[in-house]
């Protein structure tokens, strides 16, 4: 299911109702069946000359070119809808086989027409967006930023207050609850961003002190307003007798997605200070949930490879990647392997090749090669303050991710060490 727990309305319904009528998603998901009956999530579709394959690619280029005719119509409801729809399909099936370069340029593709769409001043007629497609491209918004790639954002919603977000209690329905986390999410986001840069940037003590001190109120501020969002979901459900949501993978990864949330919310402003054992509870708790989703529906998730929608592997992969009990890490670790195979532009056996390196590396069961850059570290263990990829990428025929690990260290002049090196992705 494309849509994963949340958006089988969008996928089985809108997207199949639109096809009916209009070519450009007709064939769009013509290209999408084909893709799916072929094994696995692969690039090598790209180049794979069974029945399937030729019949997607002969559907995907129809698409294409009835989509490059809606670009040129002049712009309504419909098209713009259609169009969206259009681009949506096409992010899937790029994403699908794992050309997340190509997905990301679609994502700011249809982030630029909503944006087109904005009403201007002096303008006296607008176009209306469906509120659905405005939604799940402002969630590939986020999702791009977290791959380091910042485009302009769909909505025209601000970024949200935490003051005023704070004051709002979750009522409607659990996709209003859904929502809710989406904007925390962003301000999360938002903050990491902002530690980060404020850590790495050279300032005078007063104002880096100043600087961090804001910086602190505001994860405090966060750090209630996931407390105060977990507490009113769990009102939702009582009040509206939901009470079986709670068995449901839907209600088991919106857990998992507040828990490593609240992670990275609360992780400390100090660059010295990587230890998390304050946070091991939830770290606990997260994959215990997971894996008691993952298990109950193993069925599910292996029928379904891939999903557009992040589920559990992201947050499956920063536990493993940032937790300093080995226990849970490798327990993560081990999950991964139950998590769809590519969710979204999240790559399995990309997250867990990095994953493993990391563990290796602190746990001392692995060295970096002598020319990193490094140089001469003290800490034992290694501690990495965070791991940044770039996307993968295919050469002779396998596929490669180029991965920095950053290390901040106290004692030095630097402060901050970078090392690089080329991993090597195996299923």
């Amino acid at each position: 299911m494309l849509g994963g727990a949340f958006d089988a309305d969008l996928w089985q319904g809108l997207v199949m109702q639109v096809a009916d009528t209009e070519p450009t998603v007709r064939h769009g998901v013509f290209a999408l069946g084909n893709l799916f009956r072929h094994h696995g999530v692969s690039d090598g579709m790209s180049e794979c000359v069974c029945p399937r394959c030729r019949q997607a690619l002969r559907h995907y280029n129809k698409a294409i070119s009835s989509f490059a005719e809606y670009m040129q119509r002049p712009p309504d409801r419909q098209a713009i809808d259609v169009a969206l729809l259009s681009c949506l399909i096409f992010i899937c099936i790029e994403s699908y086989r794992l050309n997340d370069k190509t997905a990301i340029s679609l994502i700011s593709k249809g982030c630029g027409m909503i944006v087109e769409a904005r009403p201007r001043a002096q303008e006296t007629q607008t176009i209306a967006v469906d509120s659905v497609l405005r939604n799940q491209f402002d969630r590939l918004w986020l999702l791009s930023s977290m791959f380091g790639h910042h485009i302009p954002r769909p909505s025209q919603r601000p970024a949200p207050s935490i003051l005023t977000a704070a004051e709002l209690p979750i009522t409607g329905t659990v996709q209003t609850a859904r929502d809710r986390l989406h904007g925390i999410i962003i301000l999360v986001q938002s903050l990491r961003l902002r530690v980060f840069r404020a850590q790495m940037k050279p300032m005078a003590v007063s104002e880096w002190s100043a600087t961090i001190t804001a910086l602190q109120e505001e994860q405090q501020t966060v750090l209630l307003l996931l407390e105060s969002w977990h507490s009113d979901l769990q009102g939702l459900i009582d009040r509206q007798g939901l009470h079986s949501f709670r068995n449901s993978q839907a209600w088991s990864i919106l857990t998992v997605h507040w828990l490593i949330t609240k992670i990275r919310a609360g992780a400390s402003t100090d660059p010295s200070k990587t230890d998390s054992e304050d946070q091991s509870e939830d770290y606990r708790n997260l994959v215990a949930v997971a894996e008691e989703s993952l298990m109950q529906h193993s069925q599910d998730c292996e029928a379904n490879n891939f999903s557009f929608e992040p589920g559990f592997l992201p947050a499956l992969y920063l536990t493993a990647r940032k937790c300093r009990d080995s226990l849970i890490r490798r327990k993560a670790l081990e999950l991964m392997s139950l998590a769809g195979g590519k969710e979204g532009l999240w790559y399995r056996s990309e997250l867990r090749c990095i994953a493993a390196r990391v563990i290796a590396l602190e746990e001392g069961l692995a060295v970096l090669d002598s020319q990193d850059q490094l140089g001469s570290v003290d800490q034992k263990p290694v501690r990495f303050y965070d791991i940044l990829a770039d996307l993968n990428y295919r050469h002779g025929g396998r596929t490669y991710v180029n991965v920095t690990y950053l290390m901040y260290d106290a004692d030095s002049d630097s402060r901050w060490r970078t090392a690089r090196e080329t991993l090597t992705i195996t299923d």
